[in-house]
């Protein structure tokens, strides 16, 4: 699954991010509304995540945050590790909920790792991710 989000404020430097974005996400399992703001630091930072889950009967909320490493890998393209995962107590889902369809491990599990492309666009950045990636070319 490969999943595109539009930052709506950012500054990118080669080891340096501060951005925020809102983001929906839909697929049979429901609907997503999500806010991410991301910041990091020297290859350090954190992930917040604040997202309200729609699904059929089903309604979940989730809000936590996820203090990462970042190693760069290409001109565009990073990995972010989670390190430390702490959930916020508004945060309404379990890990059998079907909010875990939308997001790859990284989301849920310390240690986990996802890849990140971060992409120029005008006078933002696009920022994607992909759950799997089959390989990295260097």
């Amino acid at each position: 699954m490969t999943l595109a989000l539009m930052l709506i404020s950012t500054s990118a430097g080669a080891a340096d991010m501060h951005c925020t974005a809102l983001h929906v996400i839909e697929n049979t399992a429901g609907k997503v509304y999500a806010t991410y703001k991301i910041n990091i630091k020297d290859n350090k930072g954190v992930f917040n995540i604040d997202a309200r889950f729609e699904g059929d009967d089903d309604k979940k909320m989730i809000s936590r945050q996820i203090f990462l490493t970042a190693e760069r890998i290409s001109d565009t393209g990073y990995v972010f590790t989670a390190k430390k995962i702490k959930t916020n107590p508004s945060e309404s889902i379990n890990e059998v909920s079907s909010l875990i369809n939308f997001y790859p491990d990284f989301f849920w599990q310390q240690d986990k790792s996802t890849a990140f492309s971060i992409k120029r666009h005008q006078n933002s950045h696009i920022m994607s991710w992909s759950a799997e990636p089959m390989f990295f070319c260097f």
